[in-house]
């Protein structure tokens, strides 16, 4: 860490992009509605165990439920972003131009997509505070869901993240809520990860409990890892007491060269 007094003034130099070979990710994630006959499920808007890992690069689809969310005369979101890996497990990302609810083929084949963003609207179009997506965004590798950007969301939410080629991970903070004190409610996290070759251990374990401790955020003195290049991490609901449970939940983790 060189001159740097303490872990949050190097990590904020990092994400400031003054320090090279280092890259600060946050994933952060929701599942809108968790039941106890439906646990375990992971923190992503898709619900259930998230099982899109394939071992070699998919050709990759994104579609829309609205055909609203059209670049040629939509009023929703016309164009996204992904973010995700390739064959190699390097990065890749390319910008793509929606067609309502016909999919489209992306540029890159995936292994890995850990994140798309809305980054324009459709030619009906206008710019406010609220315009973004219409209708439920899907992005499938070989034909198995990766990603779900939520109707209004603008980008996706799932804490699952893979380290990339050339990388290892530090993880140093995850966090979790239960949104909402409607009815008694408790879960158990777990924060999990997968090197290659390996199974999703649990790396951390804490509950939640909306009518005492609703919020969870630990820092790790000492950070978890460092984790591989292609090891998956993700934030897993293991039980909920009640039906209707949401989740939102997240971590931070610092990548180095390898």
């Amino acid at each position: 860490m060189g001159s740097y007094s303490n872990v949050c003034d190097f990590l904020t130099e990092v994400a400031k992009g003054t320090i090279n070979q280092n890259d600060k990710i946050n994933k952060f994630g929701h599942n809108p509605d968790i039941d106890t006959g439906s646990d375990p499920e992971d923190i992503w808007e898709g619900g259930g165990i998230y099982a899109c890992y394939p071992a070699t690069a998919q050709t990759t689809t994104i579609v829309s439920t609205d055909a609203q969310d059209d670049i040629t005369g939509g009023t929703g979101a016309g164009s996204v972003k992904v973010f995700g890996l390739n064959g190699d497990f390097e990065e890749v990302s390319e910008t793509v131009f929606l067609s309502g609810a016909t999919a489209v083929t992306l540029v890159n084949t995936y292994t890995r997509v850990y994140r798309a963003i809305v980054t324009g609207l459709g030619a009906g179009g206008t710019a406010s505070g609220t315009a973004t997506n219409a209708g439920t965004i899907t992005i499938a590798a070989g034909g198995t869901t990766c990603a779900i950007i939520a109707i209004g969301h603008g980008q996706t939410q799932q804490a699952i993240y893979t380290v990339p080629a050339g990388k290892r991970a530090l993880l140093y903070n995850v966090y979790a809520s239960i949104p909402g004190t409607a009815a008694s409610k408790k879960a158990i996290i777990t924060l999990r990860a997968r090197e290659p070759s390996g199974v999703f251990a649990v790396k951390h374990q804490f509950s939640l409990d909306n009518a005492v401790k609703p919020d969870y955020s630990h820092d790790f003195s000492i950070p978890i890892g460092p984790f591989p290049a292609q090891t998956d991490i993700l934030v897993r609901c293991e039980t909920v007491t009640a039906n209707d449970t949401e989740i939102a939940a997240g971590f931070d983790l610092l990548l180095v060269d390898s």
